[in-house]
C-alpha cells in the first residue's frame, strides 16, 4: 500500500479481516505514520522507501490525487510492479490511465472509488457493507477489485473512463 490514509487504512483493514488480502508493505510519508497504519490495519509492515516494497499481486496507491502518478512511477522504477499484478488507486476524479507506467510493465490497472466518507476509518470499515463503489480500468483488474468489494458486502458499478470527471462531480 502506498499512501495509507483513512480510505486506504479502512479498506486494507476490511479486506484483511475478511481474509481477502495479505497486507505486506505500507509506505506512508513517514515511517511513524506507516506504523500507525499497520497497527490500525492489524497486518503488514511499515517501510521507509519505495525500494523496500516487494512485488505483490495487488498494489494500492491511496495517495492524494496530485501524488498518484508520481507514486506509480516511483513504484515502477523501484521494481515493486510486476507483470500481471493489479495496480489501482482510489481517486474519484482520476481515471486509470494515470497508472500507465504500471500498464507498460504488464500490470493491470484500475481506479476504485468507494462512494463513502472515510473521515473515521474504523467506522467506515464497520459500515462498508452496501457501499457503492465506482470502478474503471482494465478487465482483469476490475474482476479482482469487484471480488474484493463484493467479498465484504460492497456494491460495484462500472464508470466509463471519459465520464470519470462527471461521475466525481456527481458524487460530491
Amino acid at each position: 500500500i502506498i499512501g495509507c490514509g483513512n480510505a486506504g487504512k479502512a479498506l486494507a483493514r476490511l479486506w484483511s479481516q475478511h481474509g481477502l488480502v495479505a497486507v505486506q508493505g505500507v509506505l506512508n510519508r513517514s515511517l511513524h505514520s506507516g506504523r500507525q497504519a499497520v497497527e490500525f490495519i492489524g497486518a503488514g509492515r511499515a517501510v521507509n522507501s519505495f525500494a523496500e516494497l516487494r512485488p505483490a499481486e495487488l498494489l494500492l496507491i491511496a495517495a492524494s490525487d496530485e501524488a498518484v502518478a508520481s507514486c506509480c512511477r516511483e513504484a515502477c522504477d523501484a521494481g515493486a510492479v510486476a507483470a500481471g499484478c493489479t495496480v489501482f488507486h482510489l481517486s474519484g476524479a482520476l481515471c486509470s490511465s494515470v497508472l500507465e507506467p504500471a500498464r507498460q510493465l504488464g500490470a493491470h490497472v484500475a481506479s476504485l472509488h468507494p462512494v463513502k466518507s472515510f473521515a473515521n476509518p474504523a467506522l467506515a470499515a464497520e459500515t462498508f457493507a452496501g457501499t457503492f463503489c465506482g470502478l474503471e480500468g482494465d478487465g482483469p483488474a476490475c474482476e479482482v477489485l469487484s471480488g474484493l468489494v463484493r467479498g465484504c458486502g460492497g456494491r460495484v458499478f462500472l464508470v466509463a473512463r471519459e465520464l470519470k470527471p462527471l461521475y466525481h462531480a456527481g458524487t460530491v
